[in-house]
């Protein structure tokens, strides 16, 4: 049997930041009857719940921030999420630290995406998209749902999965 490999948040955890990134688990993966599932739940905590998709579905619900970014472009948005975290050094620096190989080089490649650049590529407002990521940097705990959205978005849907899985991991 293969281990799972697919990064679960820990939802019994409360979180207070939840991020939905091309996902729209509630209603397609929240192993439950609609509306009564993990992350249903957890929503009812009221965390700050942000939207990374480039349309608001209802299932969403209501959400404090709403990033409609660009189909195809959810590599660059994370880029510039993690341009703003390292720049502004919000991220858990003993983490990275202990964890975290190519941190220098991380930093070169984000340093490619300040948020005038991304907000170009991905068609979303740059203080909306430094608002984002302040708040999920700063909000904790926090957890990042994708799905879906992200992992289909062609050729650059490794990149996009690996970024966001940084966002993470920083």
């Amino acid at each position: 049997m293969r281990p799972n490999t697919v990064a679960v948040p820990d939802l019994d955890s409360q979180p207070q930041c939840i991020v939905e990134w091309g996902s729209q688990k509630r209603i397609s993966n929240d192993h439950g009857l609609i509306g009564f599932g993990p992350i249903t739940e957890a929503l009812e905590g009221r965390p700050v719940h942000i939207l990374v998709d480039p349309r608001k579905p209802s299932a969403a619900g209501p959400v404090d921030l709403w990033l409609p970014v660009r189909p195809g472009t959810d590599a660059a948005m994370a880029l510039g999420w993690i341009n703003l975290i390292i720049e502004e050094e919000l991220y858990d620096k003993a983490f990275v630290e202990r964890y975290c190989h190519g941190f220098a080089e991380l930093r070169s490649r984000a340093l490619e995406y300040p948020l005038s650049r991304v907000a170009d590529i991905t068609w979303c407002d740059p203080e909306l998209i430094a608002h984002a990521a302040r708040m999920y940097a700063t909000t904790r705990p926090g957890c990042i749902l994708w799905g879906n959205g992200l992992e289909h978005v062609g050729r650059n849907a490794f990149q996009s999965v690996r970024a966001v899985l940084i966002l993470m991991g920083i």
